[in-house]
């Protein structure tokens, strides 16, 4: 019986992985048929979402955002093609994006402070967001300069963002 519980170990941390690498994956080769390959992982991801698996897609696509930056454009549009079969994942993204900027924010984390913010910029183009609520998230940054006792060095860092 320990063989048969091996087994199936196996096959779930096999279907976890190849979940991830689906989601991380995407747009590195063949780029001319990335609109193809979007839409066919988004109507892939369907079921799973659906499932016990809509936790580690969204975790799978904020871990790819953080690290692999110039291709937010590519995971905005998957969320937002998502977003149009099941809106509550789009709901989840959004919440997750706000409080994982903020956890940023707060762990002085720049890069991780510049992909989200990209990142935020993607769902607004997919619809996801609003431009005005992007808007003002770019907004809030740039008002860090105003404040009174900032660094000139942080400032500007906001600035360039």
């Amino acid at each position: 019986m320990s063989g048969k519980r091996r087994r199936d170990e196996e096959e779930s941390e096999s279907f976890e992985q190849r979940l991830v690498n689906l989601v991380v994956r995407i747009g590195d080769k063949n780029v001319q048929d990335l609109p193809l390959h979007l839409e066919t992982l988004a109507s892939t991801l369907s079921p799973d979402i659906k499932g016990d698996s809509r936790d580690l897609i969204i975790d799978s696509i904020f871990d790819a955002v953080r690290a692999l930056q110039p291709k937010s454009a590519v995971y905005g549009t998957l969320v937002g093609l998502i977003n149009v079969q099941h809106s509550a994942v789009a709901e989840e993204a959004v919440s997750k994006l706000q409080s994982e900027l903020q956890e940023a924010l707060d762990d002085h984390a720049p890069l991780s402070i510049r992909g989200l913010c990209r990142f935020a910029a993607e769902l607004m183009n997919a619809r996801v967001l609003t431009c005005a609520s992007v808007a003002s998230l770019l907004e809030s940054l740039l008002n860090v300069e105003a404040e009174e006792g900032v660094l000139p060095c942080r400032a500007e860092w906001f600035a360039t963002l």
